[in-house]
């Protein structure tokens, strides 16, 4: 947490270094080092409002420019920057800082859109599937597609599409759903299938498409709106697995009777915890999660849960295979604005792969433009030409291939060879089945080019995005200084306990007790809690037992307060005598105060242990004095009035 504030603290106070520093007029130096004006305004500019920016606030900023300035200097010195702790925490804040500039922004916006608009539907839609991968062979991909061609035809001319499904479908939930999805929304299922239900209008079939599982064509049965969440209690009366048909009517006649005791007017949770035998929720009312269209719950029970109108209305019992049901409505909601979704949603399309996909590809087109792609077919042919099926079985080596190294592209100033594709290769091959050397060649090149593009933009970002290079200056700074300073400063003072004591010794007359008392209060509620508590104190019982004993009826009868207490600090103290022995007040709102006093403190300076926190600090401020003197003596500090002026009149 520490580290977190201080790097909090430093975005509003760092800065980067300055670029073309040469054509501003000089600030300061310290050392052989310099800083320009340009630089200092930019970074007072960034962090101070426009009305804050006073002579005194351009004066004090600089103080703390000129130290930080310091502390970094002697943190490099030191060779700090060359530690591989710190090397690998800057690291990290690097890749987290990246992913925000490794985002098309533009595209991901419109997949935002696009899916917060598609939420308002569900659509319930039933599909046939013909297997083939993606880089199938061709004779196999053409064998598939004429296949699922055949089935759309049927489908078209009038045929039963369950039918079609139960028989021909290749996905083997077919032989139990017919091919039936139910409802469903965005981001429930693989982004071009959501895709072509959305595109398809109510009781059509949609185009041939295909995804990563094969060839699908679509029966779109219905669209509706959106019907929200609920949040309904249930009691329930379980039923084994295949039941005999007395079992579920001997069950059947008790749900009935509970159903009409709640109608009646009996209280719901009393008969859930008598009745149900749902031993997760029947301890609370029956309560369960929120449910939603296709939430994985009983198609009975969720019909039974969306049908209740009102809060607090009850279903008439419902069967599912683990019993009879009654469910309670306890809370609706619709689909919230998008403002309210919006990080959910961008969260969502950051991890749907082939949204990412659509991201990253979009992404390097843009890269390779900026970037100047240049690419070698020939090369690239010639490679694929020479591989051989050890790229299919998952064996291919990349030092077993002989080959003098060519250039396959250049991005920026980065040549990548055919070397450096056989390595990725060998790395992210998979064993693959019909499928043709061609096809598993091309399709691994695709991706290489992608990730070399992505990651030439990633090494480059400094170069390119002037923000990330500022932001992660402030960020390798940061560490630096918070590195240092912890030594320097932070943990000598709490390990220095001979230099603190001193330091406290030094200025103990700078924090001083008034008078006070130790005392102890007891405020009581009435006279008669009074009369037995004063009883107590004065045969000398424990404050735990005269608690225990006045409160025994009323646990609010008496409280009690021991302290040590300076004037003014507690009103009912303040209005005895401060002697040794018991005290009696009473207040205009019927209380009753005995104050037991059993010392009286004069004046005097405040014990080590009572200051040694705030010592500390005061400690480490004189510490840190002490030490951003003597980096001056090593770091001479020379400041050029005039540009100072300069900046101060404009």
């Amino acid at each position: 947490m520490m580290r977190l504030a201080f790097y909090s603290f430093l975005t509003l106070c760092l800065f980067s270094q300055a670029l073309n520093a040469q054509k501003s007029p000089l600030l300061f130096t310290y050392g052989t080092d310099s800083v320009y004006q340009d630089e200092f305004e930019r970074v007072f500019l960034k962090n101070n409002k426009k009305e804050e920016q006073t002579d005194s606030s351009v004066r004090a900023y600089l103080n703390l420019y000129i130290n930080f300035k310091l502390k970094v200097k002697e943190a490099e010195t030191l060779g700090m920057d060359k530690n591989p702790a710190f090397q690998q925490e800057l690291a990290g804040y690097r890749e987290q800082l990246a992913r925000s500039y490794m985002t098309d922004t533009s595209l991901t916006s419109k997949l935002v859109d696009e899916a917060y608009e598609r939420m308002k539907t569900e659509v319930n839609a039933a599909h046939i599937l013909i297997l083939v991968g993606p880089n199938a062979l061709p004779n196999d991909t053409m064998r598939a597609y004429n296949r699922i061609k055949e089935l759309r035809k049927k489908a078209l001319n009038g045929m039963n599409f369950d039918t079609l499904a139960y028989y021909n479908s290749e996905d083997p939930s077919a032989k139990t759903n017919y091919g039936d999805l139910g409802y469903f929304s965005a981001f429930d299922m693989i982004y071009p299938f959501e895709t072509q239900a959305f595109q398809t209008d109510a009781g059509s079939i949609s185009e041939i498409f295909r995804t990563e599982y094969g060839y699908h064509v679509l029966k779109v049965k219905e669209k509706r709106p959106y019907r929200g969440e609920v949040r309904v209690a249930h009691l329930m009366l379980r039923l084994n697995t295949n039941p005999k048909e007395e079992e579920v009517l001997v069950a059947k006649r008790k749900i009935d009777s509970i159903y009409v005791q709640l109608k009646n007017g009996a209280d719901w949770k009393a008969m859930v915890r008598s009745y149900s035998e749902d031993a997760s929720s029947s301890g609370n009312g029956g309560e369960l999660n929120w449910i939603r269209t296709n939430s994985p719950v009983a198609k009975p029970f969720r019909e039974a849960a969306f049908g209740l109108a009102e809060v607090n209305d009850i279903s008439e019992p419902v069967q599912t295979e683990y019993g009879w049901h009654i469910v309670k409505l306890l809370e609706k909601r619709p689909l919230a604005a998008k403002e309210d979704l919006i990080d959910r949603i961008r969260m969502q399309v950051s991890r749907e792969p082939e949204r990412v996909k659509m991201s990253q590809e979009a992404l390097a087109t843009r890269f390779k433009a900026e970037n100047g792609f240049a690419e070698n077919i020939g090369a690239l042919n010639k490679l694929i030409a020479k591989m051989d099926s050890s790229i299919l079985t998952g064996t291919f080596k990349a030092d077993s291939v002989i080959a003098k190294e060519i250039d396959l592209f250049q991005i920026g100033d980065r040549v990548v060879t055919n070397k450096d594709f056989y390595s990725y290769m060998q790395e992210y091959q998979t064993k693959q089945t019909d499928v043709s050397i061609l096809a598993a060649v091309s399709s691994m090149y695709k991706s290489f080019v992608t990730k070399e593009v992505l990651q030439y933009q990633k090494d480059h970002l400094e170069e390119k995005e002037p923000d990330f290079r500022h932001l992660m200056e402030e960020y390798h700074d940061g560490i630096l200084l918070f590195n240092l300073t912890q030594e320097k400063v932070w943990n000598k003072a709490v390990e220095d306990t001979t230099g603190l004591k001193a330091f406290y010794e030094a200025h103990k007359n700078e924090y001083q007790w008034a008078d006070r008392v130790n005392a102890t209060i007891y405020e009581c509620a009435d006279k008669k809690a009074y009369k037995q508590a004063k009883k107590l104190v004065k045969k000398g019982f424990e404050d735990v037992e005269i608690s225990q004993q006045v409160n025994e009826k009323n646990p609010l009868s008496l409280v009690i307060k021991h302290s040590k207490f300076e004037k003014g600090e507690q009103a009912q103290v303040d209005m005895v005598d401060w002697k040794k022995g018991t005290h009696t007040v009473k207040t205009e709102d019927g209380k009753y105060y005995l104050i037991k006093i059993t010392e009286v403190l004069p004046a005097g300076p405040k014990a080590f242990n009572e200051v040694k926190g705030l010592m500390t600090g005061k400690y480490q401020d004189q510490l840190e004095k002490e030490w951003i003197e003597h980096l001056k003596g090593i770091y001479p500090v020379q400041v050029n009035t005039d540009t100072l002026n300069g900046i101060i009149q404009d």
